[in-house]
């Protein structure tokens, strides 16, 4: 019995032994087979094409002596379906990645590798036997989560897998928070902020003190106030800004 890989796979030849003629035959297409010589010993070369599915097939070559038409050989031909693994079959992203995602992939040959939304990109559009594929997304600055799906497709076969994306919707808490202090304030106030994202924070009234200006992610603002050294009470705005665009 010979054994064949699902692609690119190697010639193997068989020793014939006879003390007269001989012919071959064959039962499938996909099986190649030539012979040195059909008169006593010879070698017959096998060859088989590419396998482009995942299926494993078998062939049957036969040796028949043409003196003696009883005597028959036969050769059983065995090909390795086509192999296709990926390490992840779903994957899940922040709203605002601060990396991109890697994919392996397992196979014989060479893949592509494409992305059915722009928002996420496939560094590498294909590959070649063994490889890793890097995954990258931009900002969702969207109130909605939003899917992609990344198919790997072994070129000529029709073998291929499928790796769904999910990207959370952003996150931003945009309430109205009211801080009051007395003329002489001893305390601070902590504000915390929900976000996905990068954020900021700003303020005009020179008497207000802001803590953590800048961050990404879940965090807080701390606010204090100068002496106010009038009679009158005073307002000031603190702003906390998005930063990834426009969520």
């Amino acid at each position: 019995n010979l054994e064949f890989e699902a692609c690119e796979a190697k010639v193997q030849t068989v020793p014939i032994y006879c003390s007269g003629k001989w012919k071959i035959a064959k039962t499938d297409a996909w099986i190649t087979v030539e012979a040195s010589n059909t008169k006593g010993d010879g070698n017959i070369s096998i060859t088989v094409e590419d396998n482009g599915t995942e299926q494993s097939r078998s062939g049957i070559i036969t040796v028949t002596s043409t003196d003696v038409p009883s005597l028959v050989k036969t050769i059983k031909v065995t090909q390795n379906g086509h192999t296709l693994d990926v390490s992840k079959t779903m994957i899940g992203l922040d709203a605002a990645p601060e990396h991109p995602v890697t994919l392996d992939v397992t196979t014989v040959g060479s893949c592509s590798v494409s992305s059915d939304q722009s928002w996420c990109v496939v560094a590498q559009n294909t590959t070649e036997g063994n490889g890793t594929v890097t995954i990258s997304a931009s900002v969702n600055n969207t109130v909605q989560d939003r899917n992609a799906t990344i198919t790997v497709a072994c070129d000529n076969t029709d073998v291929t897998k499928q790796v769904s994306v999910t990207q959370s919707k952003y996150e931003f808490n945009e309430e109205e928070v009211v801080l009051d202090f007395s003329a002489c304030p001893k305390n601070q106030e902590t504000v915390s902020v929900i976000s996905s994202g990068r954020w900021g924070v700003s303020s005009d009234d020179k008497w207000l003190t802001i803590r953590q200006s800048v961050t990404t992610g879940n965090g807080s603002v701390t606010i204090s106030a100068d002496v106010n050294p009038k009679l009158e009470p005073r307002q000031g705005d603190v702003i906390i800004t998005c930063l990834d665009n426009e969520a």
